[in-house]
């Protein structure tokens, strides 16, 4: 079986080649990637300087007018 795997980051590496690019190049657009992130290390910032827990509070976090994430 063929695995795929999601890297979001490792440490404060930049890397970009044709297979894989770090951090993921749209962990910022996404909550369901955020917030397990904040809940393992809330005080993160990620290697171009933005703090994790900025970039989520800028997302809207509402399905049909209810907030999912907090």
């Amino acid at each position: 079986r063929v695995i795929d795997m999601d890297l979001l980051l490792f440490g404060r590496e930049v890397r970009r080649t044709e297979f894989l690019e770090l951090p993921h190049p749209r962990m910022a657009e996404r909550a369901f990637v955020l917030v397990p992130l904040l809940e393992i290390a809330p005080d993160i910032v990620l290697p171009d300087g933005r703090r994790a827990s900025e970039l989520l509070a800028r997302l809207d976090c509402r399905v049909e007018g209810t907030t999912i994430f907090q």
